[in-house]
């Protein structure tokens, strides 16, 4: 019985390996059949072979083969009939069947056509099947950030010629192609084309594409507001005023993650004495303000004492300056509290004194000690209520600011 068990079992084995080896069989006789009506038709016809072949009912078990088989068609003649629109046409085809019918094999030979062909419509096609075709090959993911990178550097020497081949739509296109195939080691260069002077269709498509690449996006972000990968030295201004908006708009960093790192957008900015990094300088410190980042009290602190002489010298503005008491104000620390109660000190002697005070910078502090409810802060707020020369306007803040104090 054990025998005859043993045979049955072979006999079922057998039998299904038959049956897949006729099923392939009749796969690849199919396709044989599509590939002889391709190779016997005109430059016309072959497109309309490879479109009736996509309507046959069996289509999904050899049209990326058969796709893959016209690419190589069209690269083999790339040389002389590069220029032929039939040609081209049937590229622009047999790319986007491959895609669709998801023929990975074609990745490279969809490459070395990029390579060869250079109408604009069939790069972009090509681009296009490389973005669904090309994920986990690294040749192809090297290829196209090189290709990108090469751009990039062209623009930024503005040596942009016609025998390169390339425009703007073919730009785009390797962009979003990056993007799709989502591999880390694309993260630089798609970042240093936000940085140039590219369409705004262009510069989108590379937010878009870094967004969707998975990774620690805040580690390359953090990198660059520090030391630019690229050269491992400090980056320009604007190359972390950029990495520094990016993840303040990105949906993939939390708050958390923002308030990182704005706050070493901050430190960075502080550390820098290029006169363009004012813009990170700022808008890093409302982030943190708007954040209540408590982690950045002791450079809010310094950045304080930093604003109020530049504002003492005519070097930053009034609202800056208030800027810079409101930071210390979302805080909340105890180091916080008392650079603000020592500046408002300062201001009640000169009042005393009758030296002039600007009314907005004293609510500023006023308003910030109050947000901060130490109640350090009891004397200098009560004298402004009761006993000094201020406004009304002035009394009625110190008053409110009382109120909250804790006890």
């Amino acid at each position: 019985m054990h025998c005859i068990y043993k045979k049955g079992k072979k006999g079922i084995l057998f039998f299904a390996f038959y049956l897949l080896s006729y099923h392939l069989a009749a796969q690849d006789s199919i396709l044989m059949s599509y590939e002889r009506s391709f190779v016997k038709a005109d430059s016309m016809g072959k497109v309309r072979v490879l479109r009736d072949a996509a309507l046959d009912e069996r289509s999904e078990e050899f049209m990326g083969r058969l796709c893959g088989f016209a690419l190589n068609y069209a690269l083999w003649n790339g040389e002389i009939m590069k220029d032929d629109p039939d040609m081209i046409n049937l590229i622009n085809v047999a790319s986007k069947g491959a895609a669709e019918f998801g023929d990975k094999d074609s990745s490279e030979t969809l490459w070395d056509l990029f390579s060869v062909y250079e109408d604009v419509l069939a790069r972009v096609e090509i681009l296009n099947a490389l973005g669904d075709l090309g994920k986990g090959n690294a040749k192809i993911v090297d290829n196209l950030n090189q290709f990108l990178a090469n751009q990039n550097a062209a623009n930024q020497n503005a040596v942009f010629s016609s025998d390169m081949a390339v425009n703007y739509p073919v730009i785009q296109a390797a962009v979003a192609a990056i993007g799709k195939i989502g591999d880390a080691s694309s993260y630089l260069v798609l970042f240093s084309t936000l940085s140039l002077s590219y369409p705004e269709e262009i510069l989108q498509t590379a937010n878009a594409s870094l967004n969707e690449i998975p990774g620690d996006f805040k580690q390359f972000l953090l990198d660059v507001v520090q030391t630019n990968p690229a050269t491992e030295s400090a980056a320009l201004p604007s190359e972390k005023l950029i990495a520094f908006r990016l993840g303040m708009e990105s949906k993939k960093l939390t708050d958390f993650d923002k308030g990182e790192l704005a706050q070493a957008a901050l430190e960075a900015g502080f550390d820098d004495t290029r006169s363009n990094i004012d813009d990170l300088r700022y808008q890093s410190a409302q982030v943190l303000t708007d954040l209540k980042w408590v982690r950045a009290s002791d450079i809010a602190v310094k950045r304080f004492y930093r604003v109020q002489t530049d504002y003492v010298n005519a070097s930053a503005t009034k609202t800056q300056f208030i800027d810079t008491i409101n930071l210390l104000g979302a805080m909340g620390t105890a180091d916080a509290a008392k650079t603000l109660a020592l500046q408002l000190g300062l201001i009640n002697s000169k009042v005393e004194q009758k030296i002039p005070h600007d009314e907005d910078i004293v609510i500023a502090f006023v308003r910030a000690l109050g947000e901060i409810g130490d109640k350090l802060a009891f004397d200098d707020l009560l004298r402004i209520r009761d006993y000094l020369d201020y406004s009304e306007k002035v009394k009625t803040a110190a008053n409110a600011s009382l109120s909250k104090l804790k006890w």
